[in-house]
């Protein structure tokens, strides 16, 4: 769609051609609609029931409440100025605000800052769960134990003592519900 044919030194070369800022602006609004909406439209009707059944549960699971809360602000914190800086961009682009050389690389440089922080989302879940999910923390802490790798041995002088499982133990009890198996894994 965006390669044309072109002729030079008796070569035909395929050169990408675009035709004024309307793919760009389609592409930006796109990433808009796909990377933050629709996205936080999912999470939000997937956590909502979530949080209704730990809600409604018979016994209180507000650090699961809690967790699944901190997911989204940080979702919603890490990708929305990003959304926000791209959308700024199209506007620019499409003339609805005034195009001047600051506001130009004021939006450049919102952009890749925002992007940093895209990117960080990445590596955030996995701390996130680490820190606020306290059965992530206790079966990581378990795999950490049972890992023959010579990082995870070093790693365990490190761990609390009462945190510490036998080799052989699985991390689990007796009572342990099978809910809590799969939730763990």
């Amino acid at each position: 769609m965006f390669l044309k044919v072109s002729k030079s030194n008796d070569k035909d070369n395929c050169m990408p051609v675009y035709d004024g800022h309307g793919w760009t602006i389609f592409v930006l609004f796109k990433i808009n609609i796909l990377g933050l909406l629709i996205p936080l439209a999912i999470m939000g009707f997937c956590y909502t029931q979530i949080v209704r059944r730990l809600y409604n549960a018979p016994s209180s699971k507000k650090q699961a409440i809690r967790l699944v809360l901190i997911v989204v602000v940080v979702f919603f914190c890490c990708w929305t100025p990003y959304n926000i800086a791209l959308f700024h961009k199209a506007a620019l682009l499409t003339e609805i605000l005034v195009d001047s050389c600051e506001n130009s690389k004021a939006t450049t440089l919102a952009i890749q800052i925002t992007e940093t922080m895209v990117y960080s989302h990445c590596c955030l879940n996995p701390v996130l769960y680490v820190f606020a999910g306290q059965k992530f923390r206790r079966n990581l802490i378990s795999l950490i134990i049972r890992s023959p790798c010579s990082l995870c041995q070093f790693m365990k002088n490190y761990l609390p003592r009462d945190q510490r499982v036998s080799r052989t133990g699985s991390g689990f009890s007796q009572t342990t519900s099978m809910d809590d198996r799969s939730n763990a894994l």
